[in-house]
């Protein structure tokens, strides 16, 4: 068979091998998280959301413009139908498979470990949350753009005119729209010249600074601000060694599925072995930084999903594949492909050891679905401007119910208020003031007048 022919099939064992194990999130439905972010970029204005873009250093309500874009595009033309939204993150998920593969080759000259990047980085049971809810859109653009601006560097960094610094610094823009995890990204690219070019750094450090003057404008005006996600609880940072130790031996843990058997001295026995490892390949430690250099923004804030280090992993995940690949570099194709299949049935059967309950992982949108089904059903209509009141709050304390009727009915005259949040409560005589009042009882919608 020719290179080509196994290249073809390498990309469609890959492609396989990610909906064997992923397939189910084609199915799962909107979380209550997704219902708040499309209620967002719904309520933004498209010429607003172009201004988000282009002056990326102020802040947005939407916090993440690019993924607002994605929300707000798909509601205009599909509405609420979960399945086009997970159409689209499984094709975003897929391309970034291909970047996965493309860095991987790029740095270790191998297809085999870019291959074996691409599987290992691929799919992780750990980071489930990744394939059934389309809120991590953020994560998934972000590692495009993330990756396609660091491979473009790559590819032009010996020519840098100023067609390439524009293409530079728009990918980077986008990369920044998505998810502030980009705030990395000239520090990685000073690290690569640092590593893999020592000799050229003083030439090429100007890229870094200048990829570094856009982040701190974006943290600045976008991160900081009173009103930022620095301003929230989730995302306080706690500036200490042992926060950062303690984030990096959580996502090293949840990796290779050892919840909390990792403890502080092993994480720095680990990452102490993988960079002694590495030495000897300026590209290994280049991956070794580029891991630790990414997690920067996850380490010092409370610990999440290993979803949330999606755009890191991918140094890991070379490195992996670059020493599981180093025994079969000088072997014939065919021994190579062999070698490939035996690591990923490997690899598989550890991930299919650990795969989350999927009915578990749909239970949240079966839950929306259901309250959407119901609400369609018993008011196909109600008039604009109506004012609705829920009696109770459907989805627990939160605004959800709130978003979800509003865009059920994509009308934002509606006025719609919770019982649980007025103060004074109305009584009998005030209720009758409302067009309609709603509760859940049972599971079931009833007319609570």
């Amino acid at each position: 068979m020719s290179a080509r022919g196994w290249r073809i099939l390498a990309a469609l064992f890959l492609a396989g091998y990610f909906f064997w194990f992923a397939g189910g999130g084609l199915r799962s439905g909107f979380t209550l998280d997704e219902l708040m972010n499309l209620w967002r970029a719904w309520n933004r204005s498209w010429g607003d959301l172009l201004l988000d873009h282009l002056l990326f250093f102020r802040f947005t309500p939407t916090y993440r413009p690019l993924g607002a874009v994605f929300y707000k595009a798909f509601f205009g033309w599909f509405g609420l139908n979960p399945f086009t939204y997970r159409l689209f993150c499984f094709a975003l998920l897929l391309a970034n498979m291909f970047l996965t593969y493309r860095l991987g080759l790029r740095l270790s000259g191998s297809r085999t470990a870019g291959a074996l990047a691409a599987l290992v980085h691929g799919y992780h049971a750990r980071a489930a949350w990744m394939y059934y809810s389309s809120a991590l859109c953020y994560d998934q653009l972000c590692f495009g753009f993330y990756y396609s601006t660091l491979l473009y560097y790559l590819r032009v960094r010996e020519r840098l005119g100023w067609r390439q610094l524009a293409v530079l610094s728009g990918l980077y823009v986008a990369a920044l729209n998505s998810k502030e995890m980009a705030v990395t990204l000239p520090v990685v690219i000073g690290l690569y010249e640092l590593v893999m070019h020592p000799r050229a750094l003083a030439r090429k450090a100007w890229l870094p600074g200048m990829g570094a003057t856009i982040a701190a404008a974006f943290i600045w005006g976008r991160v900081l601000s009173p009103q930022g996600l620095a301003a929230t609880d989730l995302y306080q940072p706690s500036l200490s060694a042992a926060t950062a130790l303690g984030g990096y031996q959580f996502y090293i843990g949840e990796f290779f599925f050892l919840g909390g058997r990792l403890n502080a001295w092993i994480t720095v026995l680990l990452l102490a072995v993988w960079l002694t490892a590495a030495w000897r390949w300026p590209y290994l430690r280049f991956c070794w930084a580029l891991f630790l250099v990414g997690m920067l923004p996850l380490v010092f804030i409370h610990v999440r999903g290993l979803d949330a280090a999606y755009i890191p992993l991918t140094g890991l995940a070379i490195s992996m594949a670059a020493w599981l690949a180093q025994p079969v570099r000088k072997l014939p194709a065919l021994k190579q492909a062999g070698w490939f299949l035996a690591v990923a049935i490997l690899w598989g059967g550890w991930q299919w050891a650990h795969l989350p309950v999927e009915e578990e992982m749909r239970t949240e949108g079966r839950q929306v679905q259901d309250f959407l089904d119901q609400l369609r059903s018993r008011h196909p209509e109600v008039h604009p401007g109506s004012r609705i009141l829920w009696r109770n709050d459907p989805f627990g304390d939160n605004w959800s119910a709130v978003f979800l009727t509003q865009l059920a009915y994509q009308d934002r005259s509606l006025v719609i208020e919770r019982f649980s949040q007025l103060n004074p409560k109305p009584d009998p005589a005030a209720m009758r003031q409302y067009d309609y009042v709603w509760s859940v009882e049972s599971g079931r919608l009833v007319d609570a007048r």
